[in-house]
Protein backbone atom coordinates (compact mmCIF):
# COMPACT_ATOMS: atom_id res chain seq x y z
CA UNK A 1 0.00 0.00 0.00
CA UNK A 2 1.45 3.42 -1.16
CA UNK A 3 2.21 6.03 1.81
CA UNK A 4 -1.16 8.43 0.22
CA UNK A 5 -3.05 5.38 1.09
CA UNK A 6 -2.04 4.55 4.36
CA UNK A 7 -2.87 8.13 5.19
CA UNK A 8 -6.26 8.23 3.74
CA UNK A 9 -6.64 4.91 5.81
CA UNK A 10 -5.53 6.91 8.90
CA UNK A 11 -8.32 10.01 8.11
CA UNK A 12 -7.31 13.31 8.23
CA UNK A 13 -6.78 13.85 12.09
CA UNK A 14 -4.69 10.93 12.18
CA UNK A 15 -1.40 12.37 13.63
CA UNK A 16 -2.96 14.83 15.95
CA UNK A 17 -4.66 11.64 17.51
CA UNK A 18 -1.21 9.99 17.89
CA UNK A 19 0.26 12.86 19.45
CA UNK A 20 -1.92 13.30 21.95
CA UNK A 21 -1.58 9.61 22.58
CA UNK A 22 -4.72 8.21 21.82
CA UNK A 23 -5.85 4.56 21.81
CA UNK A 24 -6.65 4.06 18.25
CA UNK A 25 -8.48 0.71 17.03
CA UNK A 26 -10.35 0.19 13.60
CA UNK A 27 -13.73 1.50 12.90
CA UNK A 28 -16.74 -1.49 12.43
CA UNK A 29 -16.06 -1.66 8.78
CA UNK A 30 -12.38 -1.26 8.90
CA UNK A 31 -12.22 1.38 6.98
CA UNK A 32 -10.35 3.79 8.97
CA UNK A 33 -9.10 4.05 12.30
CA UNK A 34 -10.52 5.79 15.23
CA UNK A 35 -9.65 7.39 18.35
CA UNK A 36 -11.18 5.32 21.05
CA UNK A 37 -9.91 7.29 24.19
CA UNK A 38 -6.78 9.83 25.32
CA UNK A 39 -4.87 9.24 28.45
CA UNK A 40 -6.45 13.06 29.45
CA UNK A 41 -10.05 11.64 29.60
CA UNK A 42 -10.98 11.28 33.17
CA UNK A 43 -12.42 8.37 34.59
CA UNK A 44 -15.18 10.98 36.41
CA UNK A 45 -16.50 12.28 32.59
CA UNK A 46 -15.97 15.88 31.25
CA UNK A 47 -16.08 18.63 33.28
CA UNK A 48 -19.80 19.79 33.38
CA UNK A 49 -18.67 23.73 33.02
CA UNK A 50 -16.52 22.62 29.77
CA UNK A 51 -16.88 21.18 26.53
CA UNK A 52 -15.31 18.49 24.16
CA UNK A 53 -14.40 18.21 20.93
CA UNK A 54 -14.75 14.43 19.50
CA UNK A 55 -13.38 13.57 15.87
CA UNK A 56 -15.85 11.41 14.61
CA UNK A 57 -14.10 9.57 11.78
CA UNK A 58 -14.96 5.98 12.05
CA UNK A 59 -18.50 6.95 11.84
CA UNK A 60 -20.85 5.74 9.41
CA UNK A 61 -20.74 8.67 7.10
CA UNK A 62 -22.41 9.46 3.71
CA UNK A 63 -23.97 12.05 1.32
CA UNK A 64 -26.83 11.31 -0.18
CA UNK A 65 -28.03 13.47 -3.65
CA UNK A 66 -29.89 13.71 -6.63
CA UNK A 67 -33.11 14.92 -8.04
CA UNK A 68 -35.17 11.87 -5.71
CA UNK A 69 -33.42 12.64 -3.07
CA UNK A 70 -36.03 13.72 -0.83
CA UNK A 71 -38.76 11.44 -1.74
CA UNK A 72 -35.76 8.37 -0.85
CA UNK A 73 -35.55 10.01 2.70
CA UNK A 74 -38.96 10.42 3.40
CA UNK A 75 -39.93 6.99 2.57
CA UNK A 76 -36.92 5.61 4.44
CA UNK A 77 -37.41 7.15 7.69
CA UNK A 78 -40.24 7.53 9.54
CA UNK A 79 -39.92 10.89 12.06
CA UNK A 80 -40.71 13.77 11.24
CA UNK A 81 -39.66 15.10 7.37
CA UNK A 82 -36.54 17.49 7.65
CA UNK A 83 -36.78 20.99 5.34
CA UNK A 84 -34.02 22.33 4.36
CA UNK A 85 -31.24 23.39 6.47
CA UNK A 86 -32.54 21.13 9.32
CA UNK A 87 -31.08 18.22 11.24
CA UNK A 88 -32.35 15.47 13.31
CA UNK A 89 -32.64 12.05 14.63
CA UNK A 90 -34.39 10.22 12.12
CA UNK A 91 -34.83 6.12 12.26
CA UNK A 92 -35.37 3.99 9.72
CA UNK A 93 -37.63 0.73 9.24
CA UNK A 94 -37.14 -2.32 6.95
CA UNK A 95 -40.44 -3.65 5.13
CA UNK A 96 -41.08 -6.16 8.14
CA UNK A 97 -40.89 -3.15 10.27
CA UNK A 98 -37.51 -3.92 11.97
CA UNK A 99 -35.02 -1.29 13.32
CA UNK A 100 -31.97 -0.73 11.39
CA UNK A 101 -30.58 2.51 12.72
CA UNK A 102 -31.12 5.81 14.02
CA UNK A 103 -28.19 8.59 12.55
CA UNK A 104 -28.33 11.94 12.66
CA UNK A 105 -29.87 13.09 9.47
CA UNK A 106 -28.40 16.54 8.27
CA UNK A 107 -30.39 18.12 5.31
CA UNK A 108 -28.11 20.48 3.46
CA UNK A 109 -29.94 21.23 0.85
CA UNK A 110 -33.32 20.54 -1.66
CA UNK A 111 -32.17 17.05 -2.73
CA UNK A 112 -28.84 16.55 -0.82
CA UNK A 113 -28.56 15.30 3.13
CA UNK A 114 -25.18 14.38 4.90
CA UNK A 115 -26.00 11.19 7.15
CA UNK A 116 -23.84 10.04 10.49
CA UNK A 117 -24.04 7.48 12.27
CA UNK A 118 -21.69 6.44 15.07
CA UNK A 119 -23.84 3.31 16.05
CA UNK A 120 -22.34 0.27 15.29
CA UNK A 121 -25.15 -0.10 12.98
CA UNK A 122 -24.50 2.40 10.98
CA UNK A 123 -23.71 0.45 7.71
CA UNK A 124 -26.76 -1.40 8.41
CA UNK A 125 -28.83 1.43 7.50
CA UNK A 126 -26.79 2.53 4.35
CA UNK A 127 -27.14 -0.90 3.12
CA UNK A 128 -31.07 -0.51 3.29
CA UNK A 129 -30.71 3.23 2.01
CA UNK A 130 -28.96 1.72 -1.12
CA UNK A 131 -31.39 -0.69 -1.42
CA UNK A 132 -34.08 1.30 -1.28
CA UNK A 133 -32.42 3.96 -3.75
CA UNK A 134 -32.49 0.73 -6.35
CA UNK A 135 -36.21 -0.10 -6.40
CA UNK A 136 -37.36 -0.64 -9.61
CA UNK A 137 -41.10 -1.80 -10.58
CA UNK A 138 -43.36 -2.44 -13.78
CA UNK A 139 -40.23 -0.23 -15.07
CA UNK A 140 -40.69 2.55 -12.96
CA UNK A 141 -37.56 3.41 -10.55
CA UNK A 142 -39.01 6.24 -8.05
CA UNK A 143 -35.36 6.95 -6.90
CA UNK A 144 -33.32 6.94 -10.18
CA UNK A 145 -30.43 8.94 -9.87
CA UNK A 146 -29.87 9.10 -6.27
CA UNK A 147 -26.31 8.40 -5.49
CA UNK A 148 -25.17 7.33 -1.64
CA UNK A 149 -21.38 8.64 -1.61
CA UNK A 150 -18.81 8.09 1.47
CA UNK A 151 -18.54 11.92 2.65
CA UNK A 152 -15.27 11.46 4.66
CA UNK A 153 -13.08 12.95 1.82
CA UNK A 154 -15.48 15.58 0.96
CA UNK A 155 -15.86 17.86 4.59
CA UNK A 156 -14.37 16.20 7.54
CA UNK A 157 -16.74 16.09 10.28
CA UNK A 158 -16.30 17.13 14.03
CA UNK A 159 -17.94 16.91 17.30
CA UNK A 160 -18.17 19.77 19.69
CA UNK A 161 -20.62 19.46 22.59
CA UNK A 162 -20.80 20.90 26.02
CA UNK A 163 -22.21 23.59 28.58
CA UNK A 164 -19.26 25.53 27.07
CA UNK A 165 -19.70 24.73 23.27
CA UNK A 166 -21.85 27.93 22.46
CA UNK A 167 -19.40 30.23 23.88
CA UNK A 168 -16.01 28.40 22.61
CA UNK A 169 -17.94 28.59 19.13
CA UNK A 170 -19.13 32.09 19.07
CA UNK A 171 -15.43 33.03 19.23
CA UNK A 172 -14.99 32.16 15.60
CA UNK A 173 -18.27 33.84 13.99
CA UNK A 174 -18.98 37.70 13.90
CA UNK A 175 -22.22 37.57 15.79
CA UNK A 176 -23.75 34.58 17.73
CA UNK A 177 -26.59 34.12 15.42
CA UNK A 178 -24.86 33.08 12.75
CA UNK A 179 -24.56 29.48 15.23
CA UNK A 180 -27.59 27.21 14.53
CA UNK A 181 -30.16 26.29 16.90
CA UNK A 182 -31.23 22.85 17.73
CA UNK A 183 -32.26 20.98 15.16
CA UNK A 184 -31.00 24.23 12.45
CA UNK A 185 -28.15 23.47 10.38
CA UNK A 186 -26.36 26.38 8.96
CA UNK A 187 -23.14 27.44 6.56
CA UNK A 188 -21.14 29.75 7.83
CA UNK A 189 -17.06 30.41 8.49
CA UNK A 190 -15.12 29.73 11.47
CA UNK A 191 -12.20 31.93 11.40
CA UNK A 192 -12.47 32.19 7.16
CA UNK A 193 -12.45 28.43 7.03
CA UNK A 194 -16.15 27.21 5.42
CA UNK A 195 -18.16 24.97 7.80
CA UNK A 196 -21.61 23.22 7.60
CA UNK A 197 -22.61 23.58 10.99
CA UNK A 198 -25.41 21.27 12.52
CA UNK A 199 -27.02 21.70 16.03
CA UNK A 200 -28.20 18.24 17.06
CA UNK A 201 -31.62 18.16 19.36
CA UNK A 202 -31.04 16.75 21.99
CA UNK A 203 -34.68 15.01 23.74
CA UNK A 204 -35.20 16.68 26.85
CA UNK A 205 -31.86 18.37 27.38
CA UNK A 206 -30.49 21.48 26.18
CA UNK A 207 -27.18 20.56 26.36
CA UNK A 208 -24.87 21.87 22.88
CA UNK A 209 -24.22 20.02 20.82
CA UNK A 210 -22.56 20.75 16.89
CA UNK A 211 -21.36 18.68 14.04
CA UNK A 212 -18.98 20.61 12.25
CA UNK A 213 -18.27 19.24 8.69
CA UNK A 214 -14.91 21.41 7.71
CA UNK A 215 -12.73 21.08 4.32
CA UNK A 216 -10.15 17.58 5.36
CA UNK A 217 -7.16 20.04 4.77
CA UNK A 218 -8.43 22.08 7.51
CA UNK A 219 -9.44 19.71 9.67
CA UNK A 220 -6.37 19.73 11.71
CA UNK A 221 -6.44 23.35 12.22
CA UNK A 222 -9.84 23.74 13.69
CA UNK A 223 -9.15 20.68 15.88
CA UNK A 224 -5.93 22.24 17.07
CA UNK A 225 -8.17 25.44 17.29
CA UNK A 226 -10.61 24.04 19.37
CA UNK A 227 -7.80 22.33 22.07
CA UNK A 228 -6.24 25.58 22.40
CA UNK A 229 -9.23 26.59 24.76
CA UNK A 230 -8.35 25.93 28.57
CA UNK A 231 -12.49 24.23 28.64
CA UNK A 232 -11.86 22.04 25.22
CA UNK A 233 -10.81 18.62 25.87
CA UNK A 234 -10.77 15.81 23.32
CA UNK A 235 -12.98 12.85 23.96
CA UNK A 236 -12.64 9.42 22.13
CA UNK A 237 -15.29 7.36 20.32
CA UNK A 238 -15.89 5.08 23.82
CA UNK A 239 -16.76 8.34 25.85
CA UNK A 240 -19.03 9.86 23.01
CA UNK A 241 -21.24 6.13 23.26
CA UNK A 242 -21.15 6.35 26.50
CA UNK A 243 -22.60 10.10 26.59
CA UNK A 244 -25.15 9.31 23.73
CA UNK A 245 -26.43 6.36 25.90
CA UNK A 246 -27.38 8.77 28.56
CA UNK A 247 -29.01 11.47 26.29
CA UNK A 248 -30.68 9.55 23.60
CA UNK A 249 -33.29 7.63 25.08
CA UNK A 250 -33.24 4.84 21.84
CA UNK A 251 -29.52 4.65 21.67
CA UNK A 252 -29.30 1.45 24.06
CA UNK A 253 -31.36 -0.17 21.65
CA UNK A 254 -28.88 0.01 18.84
CA UNK A 255 -26.26 -1.74 20.96
CA UNK A 256 -28.60 -5.08 20.62
CA UNK A 257 -27.45 -7.77 18.78
CA UNK A 258 -31.02 -9.02 17.64
CA UNK A 259 -33.67 -7.86 15.17
CA UNK A 260 -35.74 -5.04 17.18
CA UNK A 261 -39.12 -4.18 16.14
CA UNK A 262 -39.80 -0.82 18.11
CA UNK A 263 -43.53 -0.27 19.15
CA UNK A 264 -45.39 2.95 17.15
CA UNK A 265 -45.90 3.77 20.89
CA UNK A 266 -41.84 3.12 21.44
CA UNK A 267 -40.75 5.68 18.36
CA UNK A 268 -43.79 7.80 19.47
CA UNK A 269 -42.08 8.44 22.83
CA UNK A 270 -38.35 8.99 21.74
CA UNK A 271 -39.92 11.62 19.20
CA UNK A 272 -39.08 9.45 16.17
CA UNK A 273 -42.27 8.82 14.62
CA UNK A 274 -44.61 11.32 12.65
CA UNK A 275 -48.50 11.00 12.12
CA UNK A 276 -48.50 10.08 8.53
CA UNK A 277 -47.95 6.41 8.11
CA UNK A 278 -46.29 7.12 4.89
CA UNK A 279 -42.99 5.45 5.31
CA UNK A 280 -41.39 2.12 4.48
CA UNK A 281 -42.28 -0.54 7.29
CA UNK A 282 -45.31 1.48 8.41
CA UNK A 283 -47.59 -1.17 7.34
CA UNK A 284 -46.23 -3.99 9.55
CA UNK A 285 -45.32 -1.27 12.84
CA UNK A 286 -46.43 -2.77 16.02
CA UNK A 287 -48.54 -0.59 17.99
Amino acid sequence: MSDTSSVARMGALYQEHVLLGADLEPSGDGKLMRAVSYPSEKASGPDPDGAVVSDLTGSTYVLINGPHASELMEAAFCGPKLQPGECGWECALTAEGALTSVPLVIRTGENEYALIDPSGRGEVVVAWLGFLAQIEQNGFAPYEGTKIEDAIDMLHPLLLAGNAATKVLSDYVEHPRELPQPGQVRSTHLDKIPAVAARAPLPGASLPTYVLMVPPTRAATMWRSFLSFTEVAPAGSASLARAMGQLLPWYPVLDEKDQVKPTAAELDGWGLLREARDFVGARLLAQ
